[in-house]
């Protein structure tokens, strides 16, 4: 260890430990004389009972009498030995109430300095540390190189040596081969056939040793083979699994990834006992209600989100006065076929959507003509404003969507304030309870929405006993920007 470091620290201990030893100062007390006064409303009575002739208006009021008294007696205090202080007070008789001897000790100023040394004491110890330990680092890295460079010489010098070796071994075969030439013992044929002889057996050796490396290289490709195969067989092994939940994956531009669905199917399916997965795989009606900042509709996109990715269901008809303006930037994640947030344009909307669901029921498209009837999503907005503002066609559309969604195929989510009467059609209150899922979503303040929810309907478990007012959390990676993300290029670690 070097010395400097070790000067540093002893230092800060020195420093650390100066207070401790140091001598101490003397205890101080103040003491200050403010008496109350006399003049209060108490004893003018009591004056008064005793028959004195006692006028009020003789008196000092009792709060300029005391400012008085505070003024003459009490703004200058005495400074003393707080021992000497406590020795008078116990020796002496004090004509005056204790209550109006103000006593308070002195603050030692030097306690200031003590928490110098301290700090001093702690930067001290710190530095030398710091130095120390950057001394040692440099020394450890000088160390491990000059490790580093005799193991690469060590390396070298064998290579070397066996080079050397090898051609030492050449050369002394060569001068016996001219030693056994001179002496008549061989002759240059015999010496060059077996030269040629060498050559041909290094060459063999070589292309041995090539085969050994491509042996090695094929085993190598077969063990990745059989991976590769075996990885194919556990994907198709899913996929089957998969296949329950829907026949079919793809979106509106072709199949989509089957592994990030299967991980997104997995992931709800193990969330608090799957009931996010229950829902999203029903085709009942789902509405959801609360204050204002418990993203009601960033829950709503990703709940069509999910269902247009995993049960390839895209979204038909978004309905929403916002679709263009604060809420565009997660419905353009739906690639809805028709967008509607003019209000005047609702009313026909709406009246289409009833219709359809009519044609979808028979079998038939807006041409009347026989079709295959795939599924669609419809997603309403804020239908507490839209059943006032559009009337009739609002209402008849949600009087409808309790009773045809489920033959037309129709996946409807909505988004509105309350659960109360007046916020949907009249004489509809025992359908939706029992032909609707209602998820309530919450706030603390009203701008930042939690994790808690409330299944306030529609959920069962598998003996089909309704859980009513079933508490939940939405997991944090249950938002549109995340779960879109995770179907485009940055799939979501679960």
């Amino acid at each position: 260890m070097k010395l400097l470091p070790l000067l540093l620290m002893g230092s800060g201990l020195i420093a650390g430990a100066y207070p401790k030893f140091k001598p101490q100062p003397f205890d101080m007390v103040n003491v200050r004389f403010c008496p109350e006064t006399s003049n209060t409303s108490e004893v003018i009575a009591a004056m008064k009972r005793q028959g004195r002739n006692i006028k009020e208006k003789d008196f000092t009021p009792q709060d300029k009498a005391q400012g008085y008294l505070y003024q003459t007696y009490c703004r200058q205090g005495h400074v003393m030995l707080k021992s000497y202080w406590e020795e008078k007070q116990s020796a002496i008789d004090l004509s005056v109430s204790p209550s109006a001897l103000v006593t308070k000790t002195v603050v030692n100023a030097e306690k200031g300095q003590d928490v110098g040394f301290y700090l001093l004491s702690i930067v001290l110890v710190g530095a030398g540390y710091g130095y120390q330990k950057k001394h040692y680092d440099a020394f450890s890295r000088n160390v491990f190189g000059k490790i580093k460079q005799i193991e690469n010489d060590v390396i070298l010098t064998a290579n070397n040596g066996n080079r050397s070796r090898q051609y030492n071994r050449e050369m002394d075969n060569q001068t016996w081969d001219i030693k056994e030439e001179v002496a008549g013992l061989i002759s240059r044929e015999a010496i060059q056939n077996r030269q040629v002889k060498q050559a041909l057996f290094q060459e063999e050796e070589f292309k041995t040793h090539l085969l050994n490396l491509n042996l090695q290289q094929s085993e190598a490709q077969k063990a990745i083979a059989q991976n590769q195969l075996d990885r194919t067989k556990a994907e198709k092994e899913m996929t089957k699994l998969q296949s329950t939940t829907s026949s079919e994956t793809r979106d509106a531009e072709g199949v989509t990834d089957k592994v990030l669905v299967i991980k997104m199917v997995d992931a709800l399916k193990s969330h608090e006992g799957g009931w996010l997965w229950t829902i999203i795989d029903n085709q009942t009606p789902l509405w959801l209600i609360g204050r204002q900042g418990s993203s009601k509709t960033w829950t709503a996109c990703s709940f069509a989100l999910i269902r247009k990715y995993c049960l390839a269901i895209p979204v038909r008809y978004l309905i929403d006065e916002h679709a263009r303006g604060v809420n565009g930037q997660i419905w353009k994640y739906l690639d809805a076929q028709t967008v509607t947030s003019d209000i005047d344009a609702m009313g026909n909307l709406f009246d289409s959507i009833v219709a359809n669901w009519k044609l979808r029921i028979e079998g038939k498209n807006e041409r009347e003509e026989k079709t295959d009837i795939a599924p669609e999503q419809i997603i309403v907005d804020e239908y507490t404003a839209l059943k006032s503002e559009v009337g009739e066609p609002s209402e008849r559309f949600y009087r409808r969507h309790l009773k045809d969604t489920r033959k037309a195929q129709s996946y409807v989510i909505g988004v509105t304030h309350n659960d109360t009467n007046s916020s949907y059609p009249e004489g509809t209150k025992e359908q939706r309870e029992s032909g609707t899922i209602l998820i309530q979503k919450f706030s603390a303040n009203g701008k930042t929405p939690l994790a808690r929810v409330k299944v306030v309907r529609g959920l069962f478990d598998d003996a089909g006993n309704e859980l009513l007012e079933h508490e939940g959390a939405i997991p944090e990676w249950f938002n549109p920007h995340r779960i879109y993300k995770h179907f485009n290029g940055k799939p979501i670690e679960f």
